[in-house]
């Protein structure tokens, strides 16, 4: 059974450089993960600085969205809809996504994701 994985590259900021890998093993996901993320590698032909961990994702996500074949998703929309985060991420209050870069943006101030739209009593409400 394939479950999912968060993969990232040593020493690069996991913003830039991270990916939900559905595979059956650690290994297995780290060696998808380097391929997709062979860029940021020293040498891609070996999965060395490459880490795979369990991906923070609920029963329900794993359920809705666990593919048919191993899969590796960078797109952060998609990453974002399935409920994967990092540990940094911020999260809405709302709907309780977390955001990856403008995907989903968090307002410092009422909490609220860009999908989401403002509280009504945020002053950012209408300007951004």
């Amino acid at each position: 059974m394939l479950r999912p994985f968060c993969v990232t590259i040593d020493d690069v900021d996991p913003e830039e450089c991270s990916a939900l890998v559905w595979a059956s093993t650690v290994l297995e996901a780290r060696g998808l993960g380097a391929t997709e993320l062979s860029e940021w590698l020293d040498d891609p032909d070996t999965v060395e600085g490459v880490t795979a961990e369990p991906a923070s994702l609920t029963d329900e996500h794993v359920q809705l969205w666990r593919p048919a074949e191993r899969k590796v998703e960078r797109r952060p929309e998609v990453l974002r809809g399935t409920g994967f985060h990092r540990d940094d991420s911020d999260f809405c209050d709302d709907c309780g996504l977390a955001s990856f870069g403008d995907v989903g943006a968090v307002c410092p101030e009422c909490g609220m994701c860009s999908e989401c739209g403002h509280a009504e009593d945020c002053s950012h409400r209408g300007g951004s």
